[in-house]
């Protein structure tokens, strides 16, 4: 899996992605121009994952294979995704934004990352030149850049109370794994294994299961947002703790214009 060429990806996309970031905190001052960008980020990233129907089409003559996971939602990739899109379309004053726009921020960003490291189809096909290795790997860079930069932008505020709605992000992947994985048992069609539901990711590594990999994520989420409060925001922990602080101003005592400020 991690031959030069993928090394080497991964060494100039961290580099560009770091670059942009820089850029669009510099330069975009308004949440208008910032929330245009996350668009941008999340359109681009849904051309480029069907993009190699295009490719397949014209190499093969119009024939053309469409993958599952172009047409259902088969791994947490694909739902960070299309939650990247909804976020940057939908109005951004109410709770239902605030918590797909947390979840999308940490946990398409860890998702992301780990789909570019770990990426199966480089792994079964370790080449650059095959586009449908290349875009796979293009569609998770650029959905990275999406999701940090709403936490980078201050679109997303990166406090502790992030982690339930890392919790209900998670709780939706159960669901759509197992409606997912339903449909394609009744309608007899092979085994998908929606959300690493049936079999762990890695054969290799039996005990990373989708449970293990849940509660390892709200861990990991938990102790980045208690450490970002308690470092960069220099808060004291009875002020990390406080109901309000936890469940957020929107919830505890309703204001349409918090997640703006």
């Amino acid at each position: 899996m991690f031959t030069l060429q993928h090394i080497l990806y991964m060494v100039v996309a961290f580099a560009v992605t770091g670059v942009l970031l820089w850029l669009g905190k510099r330069y975009l001052k308004t949440d208008e121009g910032k929330n245009l960008a996350v668009r941008w980020c999340a359109w681009i990233t849904v051309l480029i994952h069907i993009s190699d129907l295009w490719v397949d089409f014209l190499k093969n003559a119009g024939a053309v294979e469409i993958p599952d996971n172009v047409l259902f939602l088969i791994y947490p990739c694909n739902i960070c995704m299309w939650l990247l899109v909804l976020v940057s379309c939908m109005p951004r004053n109410n709770v239902l934004y605030r918590i797909l726009s947390e979840f999308t921020c940490l946990g398409g960003t860890v998702c992301g990352i780990i789909g570019l490291v770990f990426n199966a189809n480089f792994d079964s096909n370790p080449t650059l030149l095959d586009y449908s290795v290349l875009k796979g790997l293009l569609s998770h860079s650029t959905m990275i850049l999406g999701t940090l930069f709403l936490g980078v932008s201050g679109l997303v505020k990166i406090r502790v109370r992030n982690v339930l709605s890392v919790v209900s992000g998670l709780l939706l992947f159960l669901l759509i794994g197992l409606g997912i994985n339903a449909i394609f048992a009744k309608f007899g069609i092979e085994d998908c294994n929606a959300m690493y539901l049936q079999e762990p990711p890695f054969a290799s590594m039996p005990w990373l299961n989708t449970a293990v990999m849940g509660v390892a994520g709200v861990a990991v989420a938990f102790i980045f947002t208690v450490l970002f409060e308690k470092l960069a925001l220099k808060k004291k922990w009875k002020e990390i703790f406080t109901l309000s602080a936890l469940l957020g101003d929107d919830i505890i005592k309703p204001k349409a214009d918090e997640i703006n400020e």
